[in-house]
């Protein structure tokens, strides 16, 4: 398994990638948590998709900090179970 991060404006997004099932040889990608800064508030907020990755949900509770660090501690540890679950 590996990470990887794609960027787009203002957003950041970690990927998940792992070897397929079928066919080691080929690699996957699952979006894991979305990081979104808003500059007029230089602040970063934290954001987790459905099952088929096609909606983002703001995380509830402490998901926004000045430094994307803090954001990316919180979807390692996962207290919510909702970034690995």
């Amino acid at each position: 398994m590996r990470y990887s991060y794609e960027l787009e404006a203002n957003s950041a997004f970690l990927i998940e990638q792992r070897p397929s099932f079928m066919n080691p040889s080929d690699w996957t990608s699952r979006p894991v948590a979305k990081f979104r800064y808003s500059p007029a508030k230089k602040m970063w907020s934290l954001y987790w998709s459905d099952r088929g990755g096609d909606r983002w949900n703001r995380l509830a509770g402490k998901s926004t900090a000045p430094e994307i660090k803090k954001l990316l501690e919180i979807v390692v540890t996962d207290p919510s179970g909702v970034f690995w679950g």
